[in-house]
């Protein structure tokens, strides 16, 4: 055997080994939408490198169309799918409406004619074999759409060149560096059919299938390298399917490209949203906004529902920033805790300085409200009240009958008493009212206020007042208000 031939046939088996396991590759990880396409993309590629290596072997004219023709279930379509994984990689959206039929009519119709070349002369003129350099070739002779299909598939790979390098230009360093590189992987395919366009220059040899491994490892590099087939072999590794909490992976251009069942739990509208922009999904659901964290929020609250969010970035082996990762727990249960924590905490609070069967405040109030006092709240004038017959009640009629006694007792009082004034139940029966920048005439007429209600609703109580100034002390106030009271309660017996 010819060792040109040899090593063209150890070539082009190793080419159609790594297109192999580049299609297998794919297939695995087929439910990103680029996955797809690059796994249509790769098995043609590796059917037209075995048939080329068939071919590259075969020893009578027979076989040398059948493989020919085998390549041509390939050959006609790479072009087209090779320009669509430059679309499904920069995102880049269908030129017009009709684009997706309008790009297939040459490659069908090249498929058709070549398996049909026995009726007409438009592909091949005449195929005949002849003696090669290395072995026996196919000396065909070219019609004239062969010459349109060879400018379709330029005019396709130089279409993909331009996306993926019109992409280079906006991205950022990471993506742009991976975007050169894809650039480089579709010169070579090109150089090719350039070639194949001059026989006398080829010796016999499709240069288009011998380029075309290069730019498979190229093009591979890239994918097993970066993200391009799917981040989920990534997401896994943090246990996507079962994690016990949402999980949604976005690319470099933020699209939401996978999610987790979890997340499809909380919000199943997700799953119609695959392969969109975050921005597009923001302006069909608003509040997916909060779902992704664009107002850079910790936690966010969803039709009665509280989650806490962590974003994180994806990067390559290279280090290079890929996509990235939104993850979010329900934490509603530990939200209601907390409330409940808060309400108690609150109540408490409240407790703490109010009586707990009147609602007024209480003495520990009524401490804190003296020691801030300021001086436009002089003079303060105090009343102090002291129920009577309360043991009797309580002795008589029970303690229930005594606890209804001195809540009406605190509803008559509040009801004499403005926003303005403290009033306060320091003991069993005896509570204060403070009245701030008030006058003797002030706090007298409070006090036949309290006697006039008291005698419509059959209550009985003594009075005391007094007036503190600011070089009194309370305490001073306080007993001279009591003393009065007590006075008043013996006149009264």
């Amino acid at each position: 055997m010819n060792v040109v031939l040899i090593i063209l046939t150890i070539y082009f088996f190793i080419a159609g080994i790594l297109g192999a396991f580049f299609t297998m590759y794919a297939f695995i990880n087929r439910k990103s939408i680029i996955a797809k396409t690059i796994f249509i993309l790769g098995f043609l590629l590796t059917l037209s490198l075995f048939s080329y290596l068939f071919e590259l072997n075969s020893d009578t004219l027979e076989e040398l169309l059948f493989w020919n023709h085998a390549q041509y279930l390939a050959l006609p379509f790479i072009p087209t799918i090779w320009l669509y994984v430059s679309f499904r990689f920069t995102r880049y959206k269908i030129p017009f409406k009709g684009f997706n039929v309008l790009v297939w009519i040459i490659p069908i119709i090249t498929f058709i004619l070549v398996h049909t070349s026995s009726l007409h002369s438009w592909y091949y003129t005449s195929a005949t074999m002849v003696e090669g350099l290395f072995n026996h070739a196919l000396e065909l002779q070219k019609g004239f759409w062969f010459y349109v299909q060879m400018i379709y598939a330029m005019g396709m790979i130089l279409y993909a060149t331009i996306v993926y390098f019109l992409y280079s230009l906006k991205c950022s360093l990471g993506a742009k560096k991976v975007a050169n590189r894809l650039v480089f992987a579709s010169i070579w395919p090109w150089v090719g059919i350039l070639l194949g366009l001059f026989p006398e220059m080829t010796m016999g040899i499709l240069f288009a299938a011998v380029f075309m491994p290069i730019s498979i490892v190229i093009f591979g590099t890239v994918l097993f390298n970066r993200y391009l087939i799917s981040i989920k072999p990534i997401a896994n590794d943090i246990f996507f399917d079962v994690a016990n909490q949402g999980i949604l992976v976005f690319d470099y251009n933020n699209y939401l490209i996978d999610v987790n069942p979890y997340a499809l739990k909380s919000f199943p509208f997700l799953k119609q949203y695959l392969n969109y922009p975050l921005d597009e999904i923001i302006n069909f659901v608003p509040e997916i906004g909060k779902i992704k964290g664009v107002e850079h929020l910790d936690s966010f609250e969803f039709q009665g529902k509280y989650f806490q969010t962590h974003l994180s970035l994806i990067k390559d082996s290279f280090g290079y920033s890929i996509g990235s990762l939104f993850t979010f727990i329900d934490v509603s249960e530990n939200h209601r805790v907390l409330e409940t924590l808060k309400k108690n905490q609150s109540h408490i609070e409240y407790l703490s300085v109010h009586d707990q069967m009147t609602g007024l405040h209480n003495r520990h109030y009524l401490e804190d409200y003296i020691a801030n006092l300021k001086p436009e709240d002089y003079p303060l004038g105090v009343i102090f009240i002291d129920m009577n017959n309360l043991k009797m009640t309580n002795d008589s009629k029970g303690h229930l009958a005594g606890d209804l006694l001195i809540k009406n007792t605190a509803d008559l009082i509040v009801t004499v008493c403005n926003s303005n004034d403290l009033t306060v139940r320091i003991g069993g029966d005896e509570f204060l009212i403070l009245i701030r920048n008030s006058t003797e005439m002030d706090i007298r007429e409070k006090m036949k206020q309290l006697q006039e209600k008291a005698k419509d609703k059959g209550i009985s109580f003594a009075l005391g007042h007094s007036i503190k100034t600011q070089k009194v002390s309370f305490d001073e106030v306080y007993r001279q208000a009591e003393d009065r009271m007590y006075m008043d309660k013996d006149l009264k017996r």
